[in-house]
């Protein structure tokens, strides 16, 4: 749980001037939320439950909650509602977790649906950030959501070898190791 704190407090940084990010679902993009005190006005994005009940009576937070089918495993939204309501939306910055980090396969979950909305997500993002632990990498979950070079930073702990980080690098994204 501690790393997962670590992954947030960096990723935060990664927000930067955008006035509308999308936090996905999972342990590690919720403890971004957890952190996330905005001194400026900002739009969260967001399927997951427990991330618009964390912001949505935060100042200088507004929660924009993607509704649909409510997966009992993620408590997040998903499906062919939650997609259409992000047909007009456009963000600055994604931030998704992942069930698995594979080299020839992509960024994966375990749950299909949810699988399908991140690829919708990502879509529509201007910069893709992964947060996911160091036991995340060389491993697949059923659904594919995107391949590395849809990525533009990967958020880890420093637990990751150092061959892995620098394929990443090699491929084109940007990792930044939470220390």
């Amino acid at each position: 749980m501690e790393e997962k704190k670590k992954i947030a407090r960096t990723a935060m940084e990664l927000i930067g001037h955008n006035d509308s990010i999308i936090i996905g679902s999972g342990t590690t993009v919720f403890e971004l939320a957890r952190v996330l005190h905005p001194s400026k006005h900002i739009t969260v994005i967001t399927p997951a439950l427990k991330v618009a009940l964390e912001l949505c009576n935060r100042p200088n937070v507004d929660v924009l909650q993607i509704g649909g089918l409510i997966h009992q495993s993620s408590s997040a939204a998903a499906g062919s509602f939650a997609e259409r309501l992000l047909d007009d939306i456009s963000c600055g910055v994604l931030f998704v977790g992942v069930d698995g980090i594979d080299p020839e396969f992509g960024l994966s979950i375990t749950n299909l649906a949810e699988a399908s909305l991140n690829m919708k997500m990502i879509g529509l993002a201007q910069t893709v950030v992964v947060m996911a632990d160091s036991s995340k990498f060389d491993r697949r979950g059923i659904g594919r959501i995107c391949s590395l070079e849809q990525v533009d930073y990967i958020v880890t702990d420093n637990q990751v070898d150092a061959g892995t980080v620098q394929m990443l690098q090699d491929r084109g994204v940007k990792v930044i190791l939470a220390s």
